[in-house]
């Protein structure tokens, strides 16, 4: 289904519909971009990643801002019915790193998830990529290089659960950037500590301090990503000073949710400055 938003095109994309054996989960793939955007070298493709029984119409509001900031953007569904917080239960002290492969990669290593590389995050997004780049090719191959996607031309962004799943993939390939709201929850897992393609100067945290998983642990996944243990943890209300250099940002505006407050539109400000960020910076 086509739809048609303020400056953007909408695209709602059936899973089965890019690759045989990948099942929808929670909601179809989302694809958006400007019609009237003319393409250039420096554009860019946010990929959202949703939190534990998301869909990916929950992170639309910020993708809409991306793509009026000249982006194009892709939500993507994938299996996330299991939260990543169990690990902090289990005895297994690689938990959080086989929870996160398998999702990631569909690598059989987890004992708490069953994910094939055929439902893999990587896979989905390589899937409905491919998909839009042969539907639509004057909008989306400029996104692959040698017939393969220009993971150099990605931004990352993820919200809780997914939070973690971005940044795990981001060790695995070079972006140009990662957003993460609301997480990693993953505490000292080894997997954040471990040697990474994307420079961790191009990681960026948004926690709210009143979150009920825990901004200290948050935090925490932060310092171990960015391999700096005294790493500046900038406090803001519903806007930020754009000469800021920090990498994490702390809220402690009101809210009823402080852990799903950080995609609602009340911080479009904050998005805004983190995705210019990124979008005015060179890989």
């Amino acid at each position: 289904m086509i739809l048609a938003l303020a400056l953007a095109t909408l695209l709602e994309i059936q899973p089965s519909q890019t690759g045989p054996g990948i099942q929808q989960v929670k909601g179809p793939h989302l694809a958006l971009w400007n019609e009237e955007q003319v393409s250039s070298e420096n554009d860019l493709l946010l990929i959202t990643i949703g939190g534990t029984n998301s869909q990916p119409r929950e992170l639309l509001a910020f993708k809409q801002e991306a793509v009026r900031l000249s982006y194009h953007a892709i939500g993507v569904d994938y299996p996330n019915t299991v939260i990543s917080t169990t690990c902090r239960t289990m005895p297994s002290p690689t938990c959080f790193d086989e929870y996160r492969e398998e999702v990631v990669f569909g690598t059989p290593v987890s004992d708490i998830v069953q994910v094939n590389p055929t439902n893999s995050i990587e896979n989905r997004i390589l899937k409905l990529m491919r998909y839009l780049q042969i539907q639509n090719p004057a909008q989306w191959s400029q996104f692959f290089l040698g017939g393969h996607l220009n993971w150099e031309k990605v931004v990352l962004a993820g919200h809780s659960q997914g939070s973690g799943h971005i940044a795990y993939l981001a060790k695995k390939h070079r972006v140009h950037g990662v957003i993460m709201f609301a997480g990693p929850q993953d505490g000292n897992a080894s997997w954040l500590s471990q040697p990474g393609l994307t420079p961790v100067d191009r990681l960026y945290f948004f926690f709210h301090l009143k979150d009920f998983f825990g901004s200290e642990f948050q935090v925490d996944s932060a310092k171990v990503l960015l391999n700096d243990p005294h790493a500046e943890v900038s406090a803001i209300d519903n806007s930020i000073a754009a000469s800021s250099k920090a990498h994490i940002f702390m809220t402690n505006a009101p809210s009823d949710d402080p852990h799903n407050s950080l995609t609602k539109s009340g911080f479009v400000q904050v998005w805004q400055f983190l995705l210019r960020r990124l979008s005015f910076e060179s890989p």
